[in-house]
């Protein structure tokens, strides 16, 4: 009983090292950055993804990514609550409750993340952008179905009604640079005084996938954003520093630049952004080693026989292969990934049977154009990819309006040649009737008297 008791002893103490050691290296990081009498706030998260909808193209990749955000913030950043609302649960009336919640509770030593993955819909008549929900409908009465939608500017109602100290809006869908219309700011160099500053000033913040254009399913945005959060370059960063890191990378690969910057509320303020801080710099499969323990703390303590650990062979991982085809209207050099180029001929087709699943980046370049795409390689199937696709249509236009140039001549022609042999036909009677003898006239007979 009594080297229970021990061995038991001993280990609390590695436990209790080990998380204080730990708990001290991330205070060292994040204080050598904001200094030891700043308040920090309390992190909160709205996370959504909805890949079912009832009236929508269901989406493959939205869910996914949001559930990868919530891990990565409950893990690595810390955060006191992380709320998600997935597929069905993502419903107007869901998300509606959740804002009104957050809008009661949150107090100003709180800061709020809320992510949004699923479709998104501009107004272009009333110039207004929308998040759909998992139930919203496409149209009602031959009409855009609005009341089905949650509009961005509701989302800033509830956002400015707020009294937390920070909210940052992570959109990535369709059209969501339409909650931007304060413009926006780019990356700039920061010392540890403006991190201070911007932590303690209230804010409204939006850093959204694209402006007021569409964006792909497979979503290179959550990607890079996922793989920010998950690698950060430093221990503390702002939302400035994230969207700097990931808009050229997104836009190389996808030809469509994030934007990002304050939106237009009344309770945000240009000092203030959201700060971003890492609990823990390590990548999460590390475990800390635990800190040595003296033997006089311990006294006499009898060694438990060490159990032999036989690991298993790691299994190699099954690789997936589809194919992928790359066509092009015009001569091209195309590069998969940033690899070796390949010479396209117009209207020839490059294939390659054996491709990786999953998502692979397509440039295109034919002269001083360029063209990028982003094709996604599915098991056992032969994934297509048009590059140039103006030029193709340009190119079709223009084969079509010389299709109906040459009907046009041909009828033309056709016309003209008719009336050239109507008129020699003609021509022809005249000169037939002006050459013809006259038949002589016959006598008449006078009928016999008796």
């Amino acid at each position: 009983m009594k080297t229970r008791v021990v061995f038991c002893g001993l280990l609390l103490c590695f436990a209790v090292a080990a998380g204080t050691a730990d708990g001290a290296d991330r205070g060292i990081k994040i204080r050598n950055v904001l200094g030891e009498d700043l308040q920090l706030p309390d992190y909160h998260a709205l996370v959504i993804g909805v890949n079912r909808y009832k009236h929508w193209r269901s989406l493959r990749q939205a869910r996914e990514d949001a559930q990868n955000v919530a891990s990565l913030l409950r893990s690595r950043y810390g955060f006191k609550a992380v709320t998600t609302l997935y597929d069905e649960q993502a419903s107007l009336e869901g998300i509606i409750r959740e804002l009104r919640v957050l809008t009661r509770k949150l107090t100003p030593n709180d800061s709020l993340l809320i992510y949004f993955a699923g479709h998104g819909y501009y107004d272009k008549l009333m110039k207004k952008g929308y998040w759909i929900p998992s139930e919203g409908r496409e149209e009602a009465g031959g009409m855009p179905a609005i009341n089905d939608w949650l509009q961005n500017s509701n989302l800033k109602e509830y956002t400015d009604a707020m009294k937390a100290r920070h909210v940052l809006v992570v959109s990535d869908s369709c059209f969501s640079g339409a909650m931007l219309r304060g413009g926006r700011i780019d990356i700039e160099t920061k010392q540890n005084t403006w991190y201070r500053r911007a932590i303690s000033q209230p804010t409204r913040w939006c850093v959204a996938s694209g402006d007021l254009e569409t964006v792909p399913d497979q979503s290179i945005f959550a990607k890079k954003f996922l793989q920010t959060l998950q690698y950060p370059r430093q221990s503390v960063f702002a939302a400035s520093d994230l969207a700097g890191w990931i808009k050229g990378d997104v836009a190389a690969y996808s030809g469509r630049r994030p934007v990002f910057g304050p939106m237009n509320t009344a309770s945000g303020s240009e000092l203030g952004e959201f700060i971003f801080l890492v609990h823990d710099d390590k990548p999460a499969a590390r475990t800390p080693a635990p800190a040595p323990v003296a033997k006089s703390m311990l006294g006499p303590v009898l060694s438990a026989p060490k159990p032999k650990v036989t690991q298993p062979a790691p299994k190699a991982a099954r690789v997936r292969y589809g194919g992928l085809e790359v066509k092009s209207p015009v001569d091209a050099v195309i590069q998969i990934n940033g690899g070796k180029g390949y010479s396209l001929a117009a209207g020839k087709t490059l294939r390659w049977e054996k491709m990786s699943v999953g998502t692979h980046a397509i440039q295109a370049t034919s002269g001083v154009r360029s063209w990028t795409g982003v094709a996604r390689v599915f098991e056992g199937r032969t994934a297509t990819m048009k590059a140039f696709p103006d030029e193709e249509r340009r190119l079709a236009e223009e084969a079509r309006q010389r299709a109906l140039a040459e009907k046009a001549a041909a009828a033309a022609e056709a016309r003209k040649q008719g009336d050239l042999e109507r008129l020699l036909k003609e021509q022809a009677s005249t000169w037939e009737q002006q050459t013809k003898e006259p038949e002589p006239e016959k006598k008449k007979r006078r009928p016999r008297v008796h």
